[in-house]
């Protein structure tokens, strides 16, 4: 069987997944009336500039309110005010909403005054002027409410299927659909009478491993029109964190819940900061000369990733700190173990629990081994279940 030819246009396609790529708005709004048109439905197409506000798009803004009714409903919160389903929105349904996201308010800070306010606004449980249009944000980029929100870039592909199996009635929406793409468009979001659209994000990378992640340690990783979003080496944070890590403290490293974003906020508040900030106390030092293996021992390394396939030689530093500032679930001071990599010189911090009274004795643990056996070097594939000194719940580890 002879193979079908590639589509005229799939190595455009390749091509606009380079974000942001060109733009070019009424060649994207045409593209998207032929699409409107070939389905059989009317809507104005209105372009989402940044800036927007919901006062200025009255459809968008009875949108909301429709999704906060089914909100409520679905939820069965109960708002304190009986006005409106705006209300529905207080401080309680904003935090649900950025939960949600897996973010914190503060995303987006032109020049970081956004991102204080915001914080304010969190610290004191009472972000209700703001809320309706951070909850709108997420249900337009966020994937909030699905069914209203389409990002075109995958669904423009059913062209390329289309043309293969000569569907012309697929054919007839996905191309339209396609040339959006092609001319800049990212994001659908559909109300009763108008489809808005979003264009696509100008976006920060780095390489690592032979793959890009987001990251832009002085702006937003994701500049977009409905929200910037902020990434430190793939980990999503607040915006703070980035432009204004001055302001991190204790209590956001204690109050937060996802590990990685914790790791983030203490390597840009910096160690000496955080270490004097917590009020840490060094329990023990060591240090330990003998062949490492040479995986990273931090938590960026994800379960089943620390296989040892070579060593290196090298004198590794030890101190084993406890933080008085910050405790456990037990309102016990956490430890941890400081390392420092033997070769590259970077500190790596590693949590244990408050039983540990030597450094070496945590950091085996870490690995399911005893002091002795970390020390002598007898590295094995297995697999370990031991308890989260910040949750006290049982975590599944896997460690070589």
């Amino acid at each position: 069987m002879s193979e079908k030819p590639k589509h005229p246009l799939f190595d455009a396609y390749v091509e606009a997944c380079n974000y942001p790529g060109k733009l070019d708005e009424s060649a994207v709004e045409s593209s998207l009336q032929q699409y409107l048109s070939a389905l059989g439905v009317k809507r104005d197409v209105v372009r989402l500039k940044q800036g927007w506000t919901l006062e200025e798009h009255a459809p968008l803004d009875r949108t909301i309110n429709e999704i906060l009714d089914d909100f409520q409903k679905r939820t069965g919160y109960k708002p304190n005010s009986k006005k409106s389903s705006r209300a529905a929105l207080d401080a309680r349904a904003a935090r649900d909403a950025r939960d949600a996201l897996a973010a914190l308010v503060a995303r987006d800070a032109q020049d970081a005054r956004d991102a204080r306010d915001a914080l304010v606004a969190r610290d004191a449980q009472d972000a209700r002027d703001a809320a309706p249009l951070r909850f709108a944000k997420w249900c337009i980029q966020g994937r909030g409410w699905w069914w209203y929100n389409w990002e075109i870039s995958w669904i423009a592909t059913m062209e390329f299927g289309a043309v293969q199996r000569n569907d012309t009635k697929v054919s007839a929406w996905s191309n339209p659909l396609l040339g959006a793409f092609l001319n800049g468009c990212w994001l659908l979001f559909w109300t009763s009478d108008t489809l808005y659209w979003v264009s696509k994000p100008t976006v920060h990378t780095e390489q690592t491993n032979g793959s890009r992640r987001l990251h832009n340690d002085s702006y937003a990783a994701l500049e977009s029109d409905v929200e910037n979003l902020y990434f430190m080496h793939g980990v999503l944070v607040p915006a703070f964190v980035v432009v204004r890590p001055d302001w991190i403290t204790i209590k956001h490293i204690r109050d937060e819940q996802n590990a990685e974003v914790r790791r983030v906020m203490i390597e840009r508040m910096g160690w000496d900061k955080f270490c004097s900030e917590a009020k840490m106390n060094v329990l023990h030092e060591d240090k330990l000369e003998s062949n490492f293996p040479s995986i990273p021992m931090s938590e960026m390394v994800s379960e089943g990733a620390r296989l040892v396939t070579s060593y290196r030689p090298g004198v590794e530093i030890a101190q084993l700190l406890e933080a008085d500032r910050i405790v456990d679930f037990e309102d016990r001071p956490l430890r941890f173990v400081r390392l420092t990599d033997p070769s590259t010189g970077r500190q790596y911090t590693l949590r244990v629990l408050h039983s540990h009274t030597r450094c070496y004795e945590a950091v085996g643990w870490t690995f399911g081994k005893t002091e002795e056996q970390y020390k002598n070097g007898r590295f094995i594939r297995h697999g370990d279940v031991f308890l989260d000194p910040l949750s006290g719940g049982p975590t599944a580890q896997s460690h070589s």
